[in-house]
């Protein structure tokens, strides 16, 4: 939507130009950059109000601002798939949802995103469209039926009921990456001196199975005698909404201790950016040079972490320290055992 703002007297109003019709608002402040963010909002209930038509970007804006029970970063990701999804059946935010989201529009969404995808590609893109009309249904979930303004299309029940492409999990392995990971190890080591940020990211996420913004979350206060708690802070959420304990050994806790300095923060930076992106970064090149692929390099570390776990602890045990749902979730990635020697399974009679 785009909004030209202009002064009557001293008080700053807004206007825009919607479907050859022009609408304008008073944001009653006299700063303009408060006056921009008053004007999105009045501009847009009032476009809400005055349209007979429910169309897809009242529904995702009512969304936006309802969806007090999810991230606001989850929000802004179904947001974006929504673009993605109507980008992808020719579809646009200015169309009805009625004529958006519908069974059809699912199976054409499908289809095109499979289109021409080789067999080794196609696990990939049927997990990528899952993933993007998994998030579109966000819209429709029952906690979100009573927020909404207008009633919902008959339509909607049909494109929930749609069911995933079925897709062929790909276990981890690890007998193929050990090489691999045992030059990123070395590299990683090496940055104990020379960028001692980086290395402290490397090292939470290989000895404690951390995701990335839980490294960059960390602080020294989850650190105690027994191991590194994981818990929900101000700034930061878990993703599974509970903390967990990572059990660490007495000289693992010795050493991290060595590093620690005034920063609350275990990765030293006064912003998240400083954390996530400069210190994690150095790291997640590393990776892709050893030959990692995928937009998740630094998760190779998390991965490594949980197959060792399950490997000499059990899949339970894994499941407790990466923080999964499930023991279903960790066997279906982490089933491939290091270096396991077979046994002889003995037969009660």
């Amino acid at each position: 939507m785009k909004i030209t703002l202009f002064k009557r007297g001293k008080t700053y109003h807004a206007k825009t130009t919607v479907l050859g019709t022009v609408q304008t608002v008073s944001t009653g402040v006299h700063s303009k950059r408060f006056a921009a963010k008053i004007a999105e909002d009045k501009l847009t209930r009032l476009l809400e109000q005055s349209d007979k038509v429910w169309r897809v970007k009242y529904l995702v804006d009512e969304f936006t601002r309802n969806a007090f029970h999810i991230r606001a970063k989850t929000a802004t990701g179904v947001r974006n798939f929504v673009k993605m999804y109507c980008a992808t059946i020719g579809a646009s935010f200015d169309d009805p949802i009625d004529k958006v989201f519908t069974k059809d529009n699912a199976n054409v969404f499908f289809r095109a995103r499979l289109a021409g995808a080789t067999h080794s590609a196609r696990t990939s893109a049927a997990t990528t469209a899952n993933t993007v009309l998994r998030s579109c249904k966000q819209l429709f979930s029952e906690r979100m039926f009573d927020t909404y303004s207008r009633p919902l299309p008959d339509c909607i029940k049909e494109f929930k009921s749609v069911k995933s492409l079925q897709v062929r999990v790909k276990q981890y392995q690890v007998s193929d990456k050990k090489a691999k990971m045992l030059e990123v190890i070395q590299k990683c080591e090496a940055l104990k001196d020379t960028h001692p940020e980086a290395y402290l990211s490397f090292w939470l996420m290989l000895h404690c199975g951390l995701r990335r913004g839980e490294a960059a979350s960390a602080r020294w206060s989850w650190l105690s005698e027994r191991g590194l708690i994981v818990q929900e802070e101000d700034d930061f959420s878990t993703k599974s909404g509970r903390s967990r304990l990572i059990p660490l050994s007495e000289k693992q806790i010795k050493h991290l201790r060595s590093f620690q300095g005034e920063c609350e923060h275990i990765i030293p930076g006064n912003t998240i950016r400083s954390r996530y992106r400069e210190a994690i970064d150095p790291v997640a090149k590393i990776i892709r040079e050893a030959g990692f692929t995928g937009n998740k390099s630094v998760h190779e570390l998390r991965k490594y972490f949980g197959a060792n776990v399950a490997t000499q602890l059990g899949l339970f045990a894994a499941q407790k320290y990466l923080g999964h749902h499930s023991p279903e979730i960790t066997s279906r990635y982490y089933a491939d055992l290091i270096d396991a020697k077979p046994i002889e399974i003995q037969i009660l009679s």
